[in-house]
């Protein structure tokens, strides 16, 4: 919530009864914002797991390294086509 969101929310339930609808409704969209959120960290968090398990693989000697660009040419026998 910005600043200026939790002022109105607290004006709002300084209003008392009469702003509960209004009230209800910013609670409504603050829990879809946090939902949205989650779901990104849930992506980020596994997308994370990823790259972890495969620097295992690589530490391990699963994979070949490669994470450094200036090597892809030598790992896959073709040029390195940066943007």
């Amino acid at each position: 919530m910005t600043v200026e969101d939790i002022k109105t929310y607290v004006n709002l339930c300084l209003e008392g009864g009469s702003t509960i609808r209004e009230r209800y409704e910013i609670i409504l969209k603050q829990k879809e914002i946090a939902q949205a959120q989650l779901e990104k960290a849930k992506k980020t968090v596994k997308y994370m797991e990823e790259k972890a398990n495969h620097y295992l693989d690589i530490m391990n000697g699963l994979s070949p390294d490669d994470t450094n660009p200036g090597e892809w040419e030598l790992l896959y026998n073709k040029p390195f086509q940066g943007s």
